[in-house]
C-alpha cells in the first residue's frame, strides 16, 4: 500500500509540473492540488549542473546566486537532495535533457538570439514525466 502511495504521488507530481525557460527567466509550475509557479530570474542563477540518465531525459540542478533563497519544502520534490541549507530548485526527468542544458548555457549567458534546440522540447504531452516548455524567446 505504501508503495502504491509513493507511486501514485510520483505519476501526479510529473503529470502536473511544468517547466518553461524563457530568454529572461526560468518559470517553475509545481505542485498537485495546490499550483505554486516559481519566477527564477537567469540573473539569479549562478550556475547549473545536469545528470544525464540513459534513456535521454536528466535532472537539472540550478544554483541561485547571492542571498535569493527558497525553502526546501516548498520546492519538494523539484528541489536538489541533501541541500537543506540553501536549497537548490531542480527541474526532474526533463526530456533532451542535454539539449535543454545547452539551451538554458546558451539564456544565462546572455544570448539574446536563443531559440528552441531542435528536438529539445516543446510541451510534449507525454505522460512519462514533466514537460519542458520553450517559448521561442519571448519576453516574460
Amino acid at each position: 500500500a505504501a508503495l502504491a502511495i509513493v507511486t501514485l504521488i510520483a505519476w501526479l507530481s510529473a503529470r502536473a509540473t511544468l517547466y518553461t525557460i524563457t530568454n529572461r527567466r526560468v518559470a517553475m509550475r509545481i505542485g498537485i492540488v495546490l499550483t505554486v509557479t516559481f519566477n527564477l530570474p537567469l540573473r539569479a542563477i549562478e550556475s547549473a549542473s545536469l545528470r544525464p540518465y540513459r534513456d535521454g531525459c536528466g535532472d537539472i540542478a540550478l544554483a541561485l546566486a547571492g542571498r535569493d533563497r527558497l525553502a526546501y519544502w516548498h520546492l519538494w520534490p523539484h528541489a536538489r537532495p541533501w541541500h537543506l541549507g540553501k536549497a537548490a530548485p531542480m527541474l526532474r526527468c526533463v526530456p533532451n535533457a542535454e539539449a535543454v542544458a545547452d539551451l538554458l548555457a546558451r539564456a544565462v549567458a546572455g544570448d539574446t538570439r536563443v531559440k528552441p534546440v531542435s528536438g529539445a522540447a516543446v510541451e510534449t504531452g507525454s505522460h512519462d514525466g514533466p514537460k519542458a516548455a520553450m517559448p521561442h524567446g519571448l519576453p516574460a
